[in-house]
C-alpha cells in the first residue's frame, strides 16, 4: 500500500551499464526492477523491457566474443614467451656440455701431467702450448639468464575500473 502522506515519486536511477558479465546483469536486474510493477505483476512498459531483453542478449554474445579474442591474444603471447624460453634453455643446456666437455679434456690433461716424466712433460707443454694459442680457452660466453621484470605483462589493475565505476556513478545510470 502506498504511503499517503507522501505523495512524491522515489526517484531511482539505474546504474550505468559497464562491459563485463556482472556490469550487464546488474544493469538488467535494475531495469527490472525499475519497469516491473509488483502489485500488478506486470511491467509497466513491455517494449522497454523487451528491447532491455534483445539489448542484453546481443551484448552477452558480444562480451563473449571479446573474451575469447582476449583468450586467444594471452594464448599466442605465452607459446611466443614459451619459444623463447625454450630457445633460452637448450642454449645454457649447450653451453654446460661445452664447458663439461672442455673441463673434462682440462683434467685429463692435468692427470696425464701428473702421471708423466717432466722431460716429456716439457715437450708436450710446448706443444700444448701452440695448440692453445690457436683455439679459445673458455667456451662461448653464457647465454643471458632471463630478466623476469621485461618478460612479465601487467594484469589491468582493478583501480582503473573502480574509478571508471565511481565517475560513472556519479553522473547517474542509463535507464
Amino acid at each position: 500500500m502506498a504511503d499517503e502522506t507522501n505523495n512524491e515519486k522515489v526517484k531511482t536511477t539505474v546504474p550505468a551499464l559497464e562491459r563485463t558479465a556482472r556490469g550487464v546483469a546488474d544493469h538488467a536486474a535494475a531495469v527490472q526492477a525499475r519497469q516491473y510493477d509488483a502489485e500488478r505483476k506486470v511491467f509497466r512498459d513491455p517494449i522497454v523491457a523487451t528491447l532491455a531483453l534483445f539489448t542484453y542478449a546481443k551484448l552477452t554474445a558480444a562480451l563473449l566474443h571479446e573474451a575469447e579474442e582476449r583468450l586467444t591474444q594471452d594464448r599466442m603471447q605465452l607459446e611466443l614467451r614459451t619459444a623463447a624460453l625454450e630457445t633460452r634453455i637448450t642454449a645454457i643446456e649447450t653451453w654446460k656440455l661445452e664447458t663439461e666437455k672442455q673441463a673434462a679434456v682440462m683434467a685429463a690433461d692435468l692427470e696425464s701431467m701428473m702421471t708423466s716424466d717432466p722431460e716429456e712433460l716439457i715437450k708436450n707443454m710446448r706443444t700444448n702450448l701452440a695448440a692453445l694459442h690457436d683455439k679459445p680457452a673458455l667456451p662461448s660466453t653464457p647465454p643471458t639468464i632471463i630478466d623476469v621484470a621485461s618478460s612479465v605483462v601487467p594484469i589491468k589493475s582493478e583501480k582503473t575500473t573502480d574509478k571508471k565505476r565511481e565517475r560513472e556513478e556519479k553522473k547517474g545510470g542509463v535507464a
